[in-house]
C-alpha cells in the first residue's frame, strides 16, 4: 500500500504532507505546544529547530518527506522529521472518515475488503480472520487501515473481549516499511 490508499478515509498523499508540513504544520505545532500551558520561550525552543528543516524541504523540491529525510543523512533532521510526520498523521488520525463518512464513498475499498475476508455466510458468533492469510507491506506510517479492521471487527462481532480481539487482528500481518506512529 501507498499514500494513495488512505486517501478516501482523510489521509494524505506525498504531495499532500508536504503542503501541510510546508503550509501549517508550524504554526499548528506551536499551538499545540501553547495548548499545554508551556512558556512562550519553551514553545519557541520546540519550534525553532523545525524551522530550518521545513524551509530546506520546501526550498529542495522534493515532494516525498521520506526521500528528503533519507537524503539528508543527517540523524537530527530525520529524527526531526519523523516527528513532524507523526505529528501531521496523529492529526489525521483524529479526523479520519470511514464507511459512509469517508470522503468518496466509491472509493472505500477497506469496506470491501473487509466484506470480502469475512465472506458472504454469517457466522453465528466470531469469525477467525486470519483464516484469509492476507498479509499487506504498507509503505505509510499511519495506522488507518489497523484502525479500520478494529472498529469494524469489534462492532460486528461483539461477543469478543479486547484481548481476544487483539489476538485475532494480530493473525492479520500488516508491515509498515518504513515504521508505524
Amino acid at each position: 500500500l501507498g499514500a494513495g490508499a488512505s486517501v478516501p478515509y482523510n489521509f494524505p498523499t506525498a504531495a499532500g504532507l508536504r503542503q501541510y508540513l510546508i503550509g501549517d504544520f508550524l504554526q499548528d505545532y506551536e499551538d499545540n505546544l501553547n495548548s499545554k500551558g508551556l512558556s512562550e520561550y519553551d514553545v519557541e525552543d520546540f519550534c525553532r529547530p523545525f524551522e530550518s528543516i521545513i524551509n530546506s524541504f520546501k526550498l529542495s523540491s522534493v515532494i516525498s518527506i521520506d526521500r528528503f529525510l533519507a537524503q539528508s543523512g543527517d540523524p537530527v533532521i530525520v529524527s526531526l522529521g519523523k516527528l513532524a510526520i507523526a505529528f501531521s498523521l496523529l492529526r489525521n488520525e483524529k479526523a479520519s472518515k470511514f464507511r459512509e463518512d469517508s470522503e468518496d464513498v466509491r472509493h472505500d475499498w477497506y469496506t470491501y475488503l473487509f466484506n470480502q475476508m469475512i465472506g458472504r455466510e454469517m457466522p453465528t458468533s466470531t469469525f477467525d480472520i486470519s483464516l484469509n492469510n492476507i498479509s499487506f507491506i504498507t509503505f505509510n506510517y499511519d495506522r488507518s487501515l489497523e484502525h479500520f479492521f478494529w472498529e469494524s471487527y469489534s462492532n460486528s462481532f461483539r461477543g469478543m473481549n479486547p484481548d481476544e480481539l487483539q489476538n485475532c487482528l494480530a493473525q492479520v500481518k500488516i508491515h509498515h516499511v518504513y515504521g508505524s506512529l
